[in-house]
């Protein structure tokens, strides 16, 4: 069995998946970077406050490939020759973290642009910097909304995106049995938020 290619010769990092999204590469950038991040993680209302301090640990070499994508990607346009190309169907755009600027934006587009079979789902919160270019997206692109607020379910897609992604603890559930939990955690067998009009996705988190 051939082991899937997860690296290119560019200079941006590909990331495999591990965990719930164990299969499927990604394209991460630092969170410890990014001033939207750092911001978010101060609220406490924020799921963000939670996640920052758990996703920005690491050892010292992931962190520099983190750090690398992050100036690359929110710097300056990728020249061609340093648009990687994906060896999977599919890759998540920021597993951990959000867009910094429209210029990271910018380079995701053009990375799904030159690899027309992979779909790209990316999650985030920007709306700022979604909105404007949405148009101008190509169609293997999937938007998925990602709530602010945990256990507070958006129930209507936004426009422009794709789906909505709601964080959803035990107790909520508890105390609302009308809630249906579809997020599988296992994104590999279940796919959802790649397909067009994801529409609403709760995940149950501890």
């Amino acid at each position: 069995m051939t082991t899937p290619k997860f690296h290119t010769k560019t200079p941006i990092h590909i990331f495999p998946g591990s965990g719930k999204t164990i299969g499927i590469c990604s394209i991460d950038v630092a969170i410890s970077k990014n001033p939207f991040c750092r911001e978010m993680s101060k609220i406490k209302a924020h799921v963000c406050y939670k996640c920052y301090r758990q996703k920005v640990r690491g050892g010292k070499r992931m962190q520099a490939k983190l750090i690398e994508n992050y100036d690359l990607l929110s710097e300056t346009l990728l020249d061609d020759a340093d648009i990687p190309v994906i060896y999977q169907d599919v890759c998540i755009i920021n597993r951990v973290g959000d867009l910094v600027n429209r210029t990271h934006l910018e380079n995701i587009i053009q990375i799904a642009k030159k690899n027309p079979h992979c779909v790209f789902m990316l999650s985030t919160k920007r709306i700022d910097i979604v909105s404007p270019i949405r148009s101008f997206m190509p169609g293997n692109i999937r938007v998925i909304y990602s709530n602010i607020f945990e256990d507070t379910p958006i129930s209507t897609k936004r426009a422009g995106f794709d789906g909505v992604h709601n964080i959803i603890t035990p107790m909520f559930v508890a105390t609302h049995p009308t809630i249906t939990i579809n997020c599988t955690t296992k994104c590999r067998l279940c796919m959802r938020c790649f397909k067009p009009n994801s529409d609403i996705i709760n995940e149950l988190v501890s």
